[in-house]
């Protein structure tokens, strides 16, 4: 299927993607999503960046009458392209750039869902528990804490103590 979509977009055509379904977990980046974290895959934002598609939010939402649907649609996502003159982007931020894109899409989806969730099915998956923190494998936990150890807004100058008097 991710070849064909491929295809189509490049030929400009219109392909609908569900943005919230994914198979592995461990395949998903969470996004802020009405008060908690929503694990969701980045493909929407990989698929418009490398065919420089546009994406536009959209939804069937349930009408408050009779059995029927309305449209909604949101505003225009331009993804970043990961080009420069110079050439391209590093993975770090192409991958970054990736996640501000699908950020901005579940944003315009939270507005048009938020107060009306029970309509969708994924969503009911989303409030079963108790939010819970990432979980983070120890690995990964040292790499983030030698980030987090280097940033100058966290790093105490031991020789050169401030003096207060």
């Amino acid at each position: 299927g991710i070849a064909t979509a491929l295809k189509q977009l490049k030929q400009g055509a219109v392909v609908v993607i569900m943005p919230d379904v994914y198979k592995e977990r461990e395949d998903t980046y969470q996004i802020p999503f009405c008060g908690r974290a929503r694990n969701v895959m980045l493909g929407t934002a990989v698929l418009a960046r490398r065919t420089q598609a546009t994406i536009l939010p959209m939804l069937s939402d349930p009408s408050d009458t009779g059995m029927g649907f309305k449209t909604c649609f949101g505003m225009l996502i331009e993804p970043s392209h990961c080009a420069t003159e110079s050439g391209p982007r590093s993975p770090a931020v192409t991958l970054c750039e990736d996640y501000r894109t699908t950020e901005a899409l579940f944003r315009q989806l939270e507005q048009f869902m938020c107060q009306r969730l029970i309509h969708w099915q994924y969503c009911r998956t989303h409030y079963l528990g108790k939010p819970a923190p990432p979980k983070l494998e120890a690995q990964e936990l040292v790499r983030l804490s030698a980030l987090f150890l280097k940033d100058p807004r966290v790093y105490v100058n031991r020789n050169a103590p401030m003096v207060l008097e």
